[in-house]
């Protein structure tokens, strides 16, 4: 694949209706998204992604996205490409470095009744597991806009193109929260967590 045409795929990585949704967007071409599960053209290829990673500031300010419609504000790295709407129950912040992809950030409220973290956590590990990705069995407890949640980490790798994600669940109400971080390249994700727990911090809920 092209530079340009690297540069014009992303990856999208969400919990809707209780389904995940790997949507592979080539919006800068002009082109269509589609929200099914990924195909072997999903993404970037694997050749796309052999520069090194670039340098990771933990520190790097943050920027305050503040969704009214859906009752929530969450900060989020500055520089980083934000796609969300009013009204959207998900928001995509997106880090590119020149055409590559390396990082997104996305915050996703799924609706439905009798939630938990752990029914949030069961739902995206009974799709993934059709992608070769397998959920750890033990998570971690953390607070989630003053909520006491659950976070896991994990790999997914789709026709060779690896990504390495930390996620984030926690209910309130009838909406399930996930606040996940996906790092593009296999050993890429390590660097992010101090970030991803500022990230996750600065998340708050009317």
């Amino acid at each position: 694949m092209s530079s340009s045409g690297v540069k014009s795929w992303f990856l999208r990585l969400a919990v809707a209706g209780g389904c995940l949704l790997l949507v592979a967007a080539a919006a800068a071409c002009g082109g269509s998204e589609q929200e099914e599960a990924p195909s072997s053209t999903a993404g970037p290829s694997p050749g796309a992604m052999v520069a090194p990673l670039p340098t990771i500031d933990p520190n790097v300010p943050l920027v305050e996205y503040r969704s009214p419609d859906m009752g929530y504000s969450v900060s989020y790295p500055e520089g980083w490409d934000t796609n969300a709407s009013s009204g959207s129950p998900l928001a995509v912040f997106s880090w590119t470095v020149g055409s590559r992809p390396v990082a997104q950030l996305t915050v996703r409220c799924n609706k439905g009744e009798n939630q938990t973290a752990e029914s949030l956590i069961t739902q995206d590990a009974a799709i993934l597991s059709q992608y070769g990705a397998v959920m750890p069995e033990e998570s971690t407890t953390v607070e989630v806009g003053g909520v006491s949640g659950k976070q896991v980490i994990y790999t997914t790798n789709f026709s060779g193109f690896t990504t390495e994600q930390v996620a984030a669940y926690a209910v309130k109400g009838d909406c399930g929260w996930r606040i996940g971080l996906a790092a593009y390249g296999a050993g890429s994700l390590q660097a992010y967590l101090p970030l991803f727990e500022r990230i996750l911090a600065s998340f708050r809920l009317d």
